[in-house]
């Protein structure tokens, strides 16, 4: 399972994004495995992926 992280994400997003992608790994029991991509640094296999079948953009929340 890829998660994306764009280059504008503040570090707690970030953070919370793998937090949650290990949490839904293991709730498919290990069938998946999470593989983070960075944006502007995407893997090839990211990059000529199918269209994804779910998507979730966390809100971004800035330091005041």
């Amino acid at each position: 399972m890829h998660f994306w992280i764009g280059r504008d994400a503040h570090e707690l997003s970030a953070g919370v994004a793998a937090v949650l992608a290990v949490d839904l790994c293991k709730a498919l029991k290990r069938h998946a495995r999470p593989i983070r991509e960075v944006d502007g640094a995407e893997s090839a296999g990211f990059r000529c992926s199918p269209t994804p079948v779910a998507t979730r953009q966390l809100p971004v929340k800035r330091p005041v």
